[in-house]
């Protein structure tokens, strides 16, 4: 590949700031799925840059990358630097970008610029040894192809030291995150559904006789290979695989709350990172998990749904709760410079409520916005990862038509100015919640409680929410990058990114 190079220094110094390299359009690649190569020849650079750029006329774009997106390197000892940097496309999606920069045979450069980057480097964290949790029945049964195609071969590029561990049944992955040290590994990654990582987040904050939450500083995450993927969805603007391993990789980390489940003898049943439901939204989602086995995820969600809109069941119950914050909420989006997250909030004063619900419809509460792909706005768009409450939503006396008006509204996009407040629903933040004293089945209908899909029978339980406890592999939202790519490649090559041949995954 010929080449024309040059570059610019900064005002006042001969370290360039800049290297600029001419490419002929029939030799950008079109296929942005996996990674990007350029080929740069450098002829006398006397040290390292801080950002790269590339303009090729006449269909330019530009490339400009921060060394603070720069993953991993490599060189092979022929005059051959590869770098491996971030890049952020539309949608909040995330790709590996491989830069080639090729020496002159003469220079002697390339030790030089080894040095500045593993000097660079050494100021963040980069993980290098992971333990992967997979459940091989994730995703109908395709984490492992998942693991195989998309994600090892990626580690195996990076170097990064590596082990896999199957999940062999229920509960499997809370043992595994009760037998690590903090010293062990860079970090725990769950390739699963919300059920699995949920075990996993157990196992590892979960004290000895498991009655307390316990905090935990090794950092953790979740590839997403369930249905709704909603944590991830929430963290990072996308469930897409790589999008969330690129940000283990980065070494971004997030305080975060988790919201625990206890008995009436203080035992902890589990925990949950996304929703904990009561009523309509339990037994719908119970169902829908089960409807799985004939149709694929949000049919299944969708048909359970409807069954319990069409039936209206209302239940008997007992709420004893801390209410910190009444609505409405100051409408702040969190996201990766959330200043609720980066700080510590001031304490709210706590209000003691109790109530007796004759005929409840359902209850919900929220650890953070609780996006998906079939609620992109979220089910708590006000809802934050690190403020130490939770979202909780109370639906008492509602007709079938207005729960279909609320689900409506809950799905649609933001720039479509979803309604959010409903007046058969009352909207609170609390930090603990306790709900007993239920009606029989003959009088109101049973229920249970849903902790991100996963099912406990009813009983009396106490919730409560626990301020940044987890240590999880997140940024959080990048709203400059939430609808644009980087400026790098035109619309063609843009729309390219999934519909190529060669790629073995679409």
């Amino acid at each position: 590949m010929e080449l024309n190079t040059s570059h610019t220094s900064m005002k006042g110094s001969s370290s360039p700031s800049q290297i600029t390299a001419v490419i002929s359009n029939e030799e950008i690649p079109t296929c942005f799925y996996k990674t990007l190569t350029f080929s740069v020849t450098l002829d006398e650079p006397s040290s390292f840059m801080s950002f790269i750029s590339i303009t090729p006329p006449p269909h330019s774009f530009n490339f400009s990358k921060s060394l603070s997106d720069l993953v991993a390197y490599k060189s092979d000892g022929d005059q051959t630097l590869t770098c491996y940097f971030i890049f952020r496309g539309e949608n909040y999606l995330w790709r590996l970008l491989e830069l080639q920069i090729a020496f002159h045979p003469t220079s002697n450069l390339l030790p030089k610029w080894v040095d500045i980057i593993e000097k660079y480097l050494s100021k963040y964290f980069r993980p290098k040894s992971l333990l992967f949790v997979i459940n091989p029945k994730a995703g109908n049964n395709s984490a492992k192809k998942h693991f195989a195609l998309e994600i090892e071969p990626i580690l195996r590029k990076l170097n990064i030291k590596y082990e896999v561990h199957y999940t062999k049944c229920r509960g499997d992955a809370t043992e595994v995150g009760r037998g690590i040290s903090e010293s062990d590994l860079d970090g725990i990654v769950s390739l699963s559904g919300d059920g699995t990582f949920n075990e996993l987040v157990l196992g590892i904050l979960s004290s000895e006789n498991n009655t307390q939450i316990v905090p935990n500083s090794i950092p953790v995450a979740a590839i997403p290979c369930g249905t709704a993927n909603t944590f991830s969805y929430s963290m990072h603007g996308t469930d897409d695989k790589e999008t969330a391993l690129l940000h283990i990789l980065i070494g971004d980390i997030k305080k975060v709350d988790i919201m625990s489940v206890k008995n009436i003898n203080e035992k902890l049943l589990g925990v949950s990172l996304t929703m904990i439901a009561f009523g309509f939204f339990a037994d719908a989602i119970r169902d829908g998990e089960g409807y799985k086995k004939w149709l694929p995820g949000t049919l299944a969600y969708s048909a359970a749904f409807m069954k319990y809109i069409m039936k209206m069941n209302k239940y008997r119950c007992s709420i004893a709760l801390q209410k910190t914050q009444s609505y409405p909420y100051e409408p702040i989006t969190c996201k990766h410079d959330c200043p609720t997250c980066n700080s510590d909030p001031p304490e709210n004063e706590v209000e003691r409520v109790e109530s007796h619900e004759p005929k409840i419809f359902g209850i919900q509460l929220h650890n953070h916005t609780s996006k998906c792909e079939m609620s992109p706005r979220g089910a708590s768009a006000f809802g934050c990862f690190g403020n130490g409450s939770m979202d909780c939503h109370i639906m008492r006396d509602v007709t079938r038509s207005e729960v279909g008006e609320m689900l409506k509204e809950v799905g649609k996009k933001a720039h479509e100015n979803p309604k959010d407040e409903f007046d058969f629903i009352e909207n609170m933040r609390v930090n603990k919640i306790l709900i007993s004293n239920f009606g029989s089945e003959s009088e109101t209908g049973k229920s249970g409680f849903i902790l991100d899909g996963e099912f406990i029978e009813q009983e009396p339980i106490e919730i409560q929410c626990h301020q940044k406890v987890l240590t999880y592999f997140g940024r959080g939202l990048e709203l400059d990058f939430g609808t644009e790519s980087e400026p790098l490649l035109d619309k063609q090559i843009q729309q390219s990114r999934n519909v190529c041949s060669s790629c073995s995954i679409q």
